[in-house]
């Protein structure tokens, strides 16, 4: 079953903390998944690892992570892998999702990257799930993963939340590395309609250069939340949203 649902992004201001918005996300990361009850979770991330045409599941039996924000803080983990539950949605999302090994084998660890780990911090240790992000241009197979995700996870007695590790546009800002574009503005406003509404026909919509002008590092991620709460029916609630610096950051949960 599925106890938390979280829409979560990974900058390092969540940690660093340089301004009053980064605070009051944090704050609001942390009231919600202090609330979360989860035997185990999956997390997709658009910073794993990329495997050709696939998103790709992390198989290893441990999972570690060693980060250094750009404010100098050392964010250190180390976790177990499900590796049942990360079988399960191999298994059963072949055509979309690859296995991934580190250093050869189950028995050795498989890198936490920033993208996963700066997410986690908020949360207890258990058991998780990696998933890495493909940037495919078949939206309906990407939707379908995420019915998938929910299929198999909703049938089990444990509990089980997800995260959705995802910042938005990144060309906010003309002094930002990326530059300035309009679409940045309309692909986060999308997201948050999105996100209000439970309808993602807009987002599926998006033309491909739109998206590529907008420089989203997790569009993908966001069609497979969209299939995921299209076969769950879980409602999202918008948290908070800011422009940080040149990128944008929005936080959104299950939770009341």
């Amino acid at each position: 079953m599925i106890d938390g649902v979280y829409l979560i992004p990974h900058g390092d201001e969540l940690i660093d903390l340089p301004n009053r918005s980064s605070k009051e996300m944090r704050e609001a990361i942390t009231k919600e998944t202090s609330k979360d009850n989860a035997d185990s979770r999956i997390i997709f991330t658009p910073h794993g690892l990329s495997v050709g045409n696939k998103f790709s599941v992390a198989l290893n039996e441990r999972l570690s992570g060693n980060y250094l924000t750009e404010g100098g803080v050392n964010l250190q983990m180390k976790l177990n892998n499900n590796l049942e539950l990360a079988r399960l949605i191999l298994y059963s999302n072949q055509d979309i999702l690859s296995k991934a090994f580190f250093s050869g084998g189950e028995q050795n660890t498989f890198p936490i990257d920033f993208g996963s780990l700066i997410p986690l911090t908020f949360f207890s240790e258990r058991p998780t799930v990696i998933i890495g992000q493909a940037r495919l241009w078949d939206l309906q197979r990407m939707h379908e993963f995420g019915k998938n995700i929910y299929r198999a996870v909703s049938r089990s007695d444990k509990k089980y939340s997800i995260i959705f590790s995802a910042d938005q546009s990144h060309t906010h800002n003309p002094k930002g590395p990326y530059d300035f574009s309009d679409e940045a503005k309309i692909y986060d406003e999308t997201i948050k309609d999105s996100i209000i509404t439970g309808k993602f026909e807009t987002l599926y919509g998006m033309r491909r250069d739109f998206v590529e002008a907008a420089k989203p590092d997790s569009y993908w991620i966001m069609v497979v939340l969209g299939g995921f709460l299209a076969e769950s029916k879980i409602k999202l609630l918008l948290k908070y949203y800011y422009i940080e610096r040149y990128f944008g950051m929005l936080f959104a949960s299950n939770f009341n």
